[in-house]
């Protein structure tokens, strides 16, 4: 509405409709295109020193519309004193709002989602998105880790979704030298847990 108001409604809800479309064909796009850097062992890391809770704090802010949307309750829980990473913060970001991303998908009108960070017994630090959502069967696991692999639940594949993003996450997890672990059960909570991320570089 630069150049004067969009006066009918349907035309503004038409304008949404596209920006959608090509909001999801852009992520579509980065997501193919930094799996294929990753294949390639071209995709190279930006490290710099960050601290766990701002980070956090980027992710609520990307994927808070979306929350609030659905009626979902975001809370970050985050252990006191935990060590700056050294990491690329914007790959970890991407990583964080691909797993919360999946997390409001699955996860009902007023359920719950948690984005928790705590340190490990080596002095590292562990980061886990879980939700009450509706889960995947333990026998599906392995597929949705997989490029294009969804699972086949009927109530997972009514939601959109290219199978890219737990895929691509586990890529720039390992990428780091972390690990991702997936832990779902149909029906009941599921968490999404990402260990031995970056380096730790001192307290905050």
């Amino acid at each position: 509405e630069t150049l004067g108001p969009v006066e009918n409604a349907r035309y503004r809800e038409y304008v949404r409709h596209i920006h959608s479309s090509g909001a999801h064909l852009l992520s579509l796009i980065n997501d193919l295109l930094d799996l294929s850097k990753i294949e390639a062992g071209k995709l190279e890391l930006l490290e710099e020193t960050e601290s766990v809770q701002r980070i956090f704090e980027r992710c609520r802010v990307f994927i808070g519309e979306a929350v609030q949307r659905k009626g979902i309750t975001l809370s970050l829980d985050v252990t006191p004193d935990l060590p700056l990473l050294h990491c690329d913060r914007r790959k970890v970001k991407q990583v964080l709002v691909n797993l919360l991303s999946n997390a409001v998908k699955f996860t009902p009108s007023g359920g719950r989602i948690v984005l928790q960070a705590d340190s490990d017994n080596a002095g590292g630090v562990i980061l886990r998105v879980s939700d009450n959502g509706i889960g995947i069967a333990q026998n599906e696991l392995e597929k949705v880790m997989a490029p294009f692999g969804q699972a086949r639940q009927a109530l997972i594949r009514e939601a959109e979704g290219t199978g890219l993003g737990l895929p691509l996450a586990k890529a720039l997890v390992e990428l780091h030298g972390g690990s991702l672990q997936i832990d779902r059960r149909q029906r009941s909570s599921s968490s999404a847990t990402i260990s031995r991320l970056a380096r730790a570089v001192g307290s905050r």
